[in-house]
């Protein structure tokens, strides 16, 4: 049906908004004597009376791996200019552009440049790039149906995320349907056929340039949560992804999660995650495997500091292994990103979180985030240490809407060998609106 997802979407946004015109015109023609219906609001107060949006960042990235001659550097700014209308007849519209520009010479692979003397930044240049377009109707009790390019987020993000640490970010061509009739308990379904990728449309990365910076699928995607027990939130999901043209990726993942916390007293608190997942082969999928995904996660809260140990396990036969393909990679094991992708023999992983958050200091000055993880890599299937990473991060906020950050992540391998040491550095500043 959507074979042709890229020149298709702006055909079907393009026809949304005549649509949404032509029936507003039809609207505001109503005769003067006529009385409008109960709670209607005319569509020009619908239109001018929504929200803007900016969110303007900065960012310096400085990547040393020891597999290249040369480390790689990059400034690039991103901007971000979105409007999402007010409600009119059980309507809203939100749209979102995005520019992302190097601000120095590119001494970095972005993916598209050619660069390949140097280590991969996936930041590339991108102008007038349409980051969400979508719209959205509640004409059903407690349901929100939205058609479009969408930006959403489940869970943790450790299967379906925006990837928001990368520039460009990740965002969905997709219907979705919300609904929370049922008190306590909020469901989600979408089907998308395309999926725009951090690494813009132009990327190719692997043999042959085989693996694509944007994925064609008709994928399904079930996801229900309850919260009517104090303190703890249950969560199932099921994810049937049919990617047409990355069939390693096309897997169907069945699973479930727990997520607790409880005050002890005063102000301290006990916190425990846990997850289990299953994922099969499936559709196009040339292999024929099944893996299990594993989480536990206890911790702990005094005042404003949080401590966690996870062990997290992804399995692996050596051929084949678990993949969370649409995931927010930053994430999860480690912000070096070595593992983007996981290893053929699986990925076990240990590790320890620490992070110390501030309440705001006075009118201007906001939240100071501090936050150190160690991680602790060993294949699944193999009897081998992959390796160690360090990872640090100072976050201050200033009148709201001003973050700087610095992060810094450091991976030592070891006995895997298609992986090398790797350092990164990123200073960012953030303005957003």
């Amino acid at each position: 049906m959507f074979r042709n997802n890229r020149s298709k979407l702006p055909w079907l946004m393009a026809s949304i908004w005549l649509l949404i015109g032509q029936t507003a015109l039809a609207a505001d023609n109503v005769p003067s004597g006529a009385a409008p219906e109960v709670g209607q609001n005319s569509f020009l107060e619908a239109l001018t009376g929504g929200t803007p949006s900016l969110d303007l960042r900065y960012r310096y990235e400085d990547v040393q791996q020891n597999n290249f001659s040369h480390a790689a550097v990059a400034n690039t700014v991103r901007t971000r200019l979105g409007y999402e209308t007010g409600l009119w007849d059980d309507f809203k519209a939100n749209v979102q552009v995005q520019n992302l520009m190097p601000v120095a010479s590119e001494h970095y692979n972005d993916g598209t440049n050619g660069l390949t003397q140097y280590p991969t930044i996936a930041d590339p240049r991108q102008t007038l790039q349409l980051y969400q377009g979508n719209l959205s109707w509640q004409g059903l009790p407690d349901t929100t149906l939205t058609i479009g390019r969408q930006a959403y987020i489940l869970d943790d993000e450790r299967w379906v995320g925006v990837s928001d640490w990368r520039q460009l970010g990740q965002t969905f061509d997709s219907l979705t349907v919300k609904n929370h009739s049922i008190p306590d308990l909020d469901l989600f379904y979408s089907y998308v056929f395309h999926v725009n990728r951090v690494y813009g449309p132009d990327a190719r990365f692997g043999s042959g340039g085989t693996a694509p910076g944007e994925y064609d699928m008709h994928s399904n995607l079930f996801h229900a949560s309850y919260t009517g027990i104090p303190g703890v939130k249950l969560i199932g999901y099921s994810y049937l992804l049919d990617n047409s043209n990355s069939s390693v990726n096309s897997t169907a993942t069945t699973g479930g999660r727990f997520e607790g916390k409880h005050v002890l007293f005063d102000e301290v608190g006990g916190l425990f995650n846990a997850e289990y997942a299953h994922q099969e082969s499936a559709f196009n999928n040339p292999a024929a495997y099944g893996f299990n995904y594993y989480l536990i996660e206890p911790g702990a809260t005094v005042g404003p500091f949080t401590a966690k140990v996870g062990y997290d396990v992804m399995e692996g036969n050596g051929t084949n292994s678990l993949q969370t393909p649409l995931a927010s990679f930053h994430g999860f094991n480690g912000w070096a990103e070595r593992f983007l992708t996981t290893p053929a023999s699986g990925l076990d992983t240990l590790y320890i979180s620490t992070c110390y958050k501030t309440k705001d200091y006075n009118d201007w000055l906001g939240p100071t985030v501090v936050k150190f993880i160690w991680y602790d890599f060993n294949a699944n299937s193999a009897d081998l240490h992959d390796g160690n990473e360090y990872d640090a991060w100072l976050g201050q906020t200033f009148y709201q809407h001003f973050t700087l950050g610095l992060s810094y992540g450091d991976f030592r391998a070891d006995q895997l060998s298609s992986l090398a040491n790797t350092r990164k550095l990123v200073l960012q500043l953030q303005v957003k609106y």
